[in-house]
């Protein structure tokens, strides 16, 4: 009997993806939120609105100058709404918005683009502590990277392992880290590319998404053990 039915959710899986799929989008506002960016010039943080030319722009960042510019954005989304049970999916989902509001900048293009890494934060930090020296340290295994060409557009890193080790208790979640791996130099403007981001005060807010299994899924999974151990006694009767 238990044979039966757990071939009946292996055929039925197939056929509908929603059956052991759903997806859960983590986008906390400013007053949940925990980001922040810093910059090599400065021995502060930037974790809302930062004041440029005049006006009050909500960002993020990520660069490399070569010169003692350099920027990285440090983000922290809290778990404890996920289900228990596990995902199977997770992307970091960051705004990309116009470099040149930044002053430290020219914007990623198709001819000049930029690649932006996520890494693993190692230690614990604040919005309003965080730094660039001394920097809060961050593992140099690149969990996911993404090569930035243009501006006004969500990009996506598949941070599924990361994510997944983090709810396993492998690591304890402080966040990822977000940096320019070298310096791109713009062949027409003669800038140096860089990448901004929305902060979470911003128009297009930073987000999480997870798919976890549905409940039939989860019984799937559970009974996966159970027919294997059959398919083996019966082999060997």
């Amino acid at each position: 009997m238990l044979k039966k039915i757990i071939i009946f959710l292996i055929s039925l899986c197939p056929l509908s993806p929603a059956l052991y799929a759903a997806p859960i989008t983590i986008q906390p506002d400013e007053a949940a939120s925990k980001d922040a960016f810093v910059y090599q010039g400065l021995a502060t943080s930037f974790n809302s609105d930062t004041y440029n030319s005049g006006q009050f722009v909500s960002l993020l960042s990520s660069g490399a100058s070569g010169s003692g510019h350099d920027t990285k954005t440090y983000i922290q989304f809290d778990l404890s709404t996920i289900p228990v049970g596990g995902i199977s999916n997770a992307t970091l989902n960051l705004y990309v918005g116009d470099s040149s509001i930044t002053g430290f900048g020219g914007s990623p293009t198709a001819a000049s683009p930029i690649t932006a890494n996520v890494h693993r934060v190692i230690d614990g930090w604040t919005e309003s502590g965080v730094m660039y020296s001394p920097a809060v340290s961050y593992s140099s295994t690149v969990e996911a990277f993404q090569v930035i060409s243009g501006i006004d557009a969500y990009i996506s890193f598949d941070v599924t392992a990361l994510v997944q080790a983090w709810l396993a208790g492998t690591f304890t979640n402080n966040g990822f880290a977000i940096d320019q791996p070298s310096v791109v130099v713009d062949s027409v403007s003669g800038l140096k590319n860089i990448a901004v981001y929305d902060s979470a005060s911003g128009t297009h807010t930073p987000f999480l998404s997870v798919t976890v299994p549905e409940p039939a899924g989860l019984v799937l999974l559970s009974l996966l053990p159970a027919f294997a151990m059959s398919r083996r006694r019966e082999r060997h009767v």
